[in-house]
């Protein structure tokens, strides 16, 4: 139930900070947006925080124009990662520097998956490499403990 909690409220935060960032920017809503939102379930949201199976962390990150949600990830030494890059909007890709890490570039709508196992201890940036999309405020943070 716990988990459950967590991920509705880590969901709940993304949407509200890609709506912030499309009000701000001056990008319409669309409704069916919020329509989905409205119609996720108990079982959906826990699957959105992260999942700890057999020695693997998943994380699903949504990339927007210009932004990555979540903002931060953070995981053991030790974990095996696996991140499920989505792409929402434009064309983008998810880079980690230090770690050897990138998707593809992938366009609206589709999704790339990298996996690999956080061996080095720190904080490392994780970005978009398209163009000047990195300057523009889409990176993160992947933080191994």
């Amino acid at each position: 139930m716990k988990n459950i909690i967590i991920g509705g409220v880590i969901v709940a935060a993304i949407i509200a900070g890609i709506m912030l960032f499309m009000k701000n920017s001056g990008t319409q809503v669309p409704t069916e947006t919020i329509q989905i939102v409205a119609s996720v379930s108990p079982s959906v949201l826990s699957s959105a925080s992260p999942v700890s199976g057999p020695g693997i962390k998943e994380f699903t990150v949504i990339g927007t124009n210009y932004s990555f949600a979540p903002k931060t990830i953070t995981v053991n030494k030790g974990d095996k990662v696996k991140i499920n890059f989505k792409d929402n909007g434009g064309f983008h890709d998810l880079v980690i520097e230090g770690l050897n890490v990138a998707t593809k570039r992938i366009s609206q709508g589709s999704m790339d998956t990298v996996e690999f196992t956080a061996d080095t201890a720190g904080s490392f940036e994780y970005y978009c490499s398209v163009g000047s999309h990195r300057q523009q405020g889409m990176f993160g943070t992947l933080i191994i403990q």
